[in-house]
């Protein structure tokens, strides 16, 4: 069975990672899908989807996790909103963050998953703390994988956050 993880990742963090570990137990393959791959270089969504794709691979790199990665570009219809995102992939069930796009699938009457309740499972992590981090020149490495840490840092994406 194949599962949509469908999410941001702005950037990929810790918990991403483990919680992907968490799924892939109970699926074949985790279809990871950017969402808001139209989006860069704003506070909200710093980086292209080129970059958050190269942070999910660097992320994934040695998990023993199936994954397949797509990018999924914004659209203005809510109510096509579902099709839209099935028109790239095919997937079983559907995990997401993100109240409003799981309420979109579940109207659509789709196997989604529940998102895990208690984060602090997970650290707590949020792309949106890493960001506000990096903007403030706080300590953020210890929140991402080592090899996408130093891929941000590779990409100036301290520079960007500050800059933005």
């Amino acid at each position: 069975m194949k599962l949509l993880f469908l999410g941001r990742f702005q950037p990929f963090h810790n918990g991403h990672l483990a919680m992907m570990k968490e799924l892939s137990a109970k699926y074949d393959k985790i279809v990871v899908a950017i969402g808001s791959a139209d989006k860069s270089n704003t506070m909200l969504n710093p980086f292209t989807s080129q970059e958050r794709k190269e942070m999910i691979e660097l992320g994934l790199n040695g998990s023993g996790i199936s994954y397949e990665i797509i990018a999924v570009p914004d659209i203005p219809e809510d109510s096509e909103y579902v099709y839209h995102v099935q028109s790239f992939t095919l997937f079983d069930a559907v995990f997401t963050g993100n109240d409003h796009v799981r309420e979109l699938f579940l109207q659509r009457k789709m196997d989604v998953i529940p998102f895990f309740e208690n984060a602090e499972r997970y650290g707590g992590i949020s792309s949106t703390r890493i960001r506000q981090l990096m903007k403030e020149g706080k300590e953020w490495k210890q929140l991402v994988p080592e090899n996408v840490a130093e891929y941000i840092e590779k990409i100036d994406g301290v520079k960007l956050m500050q800059s933005l």
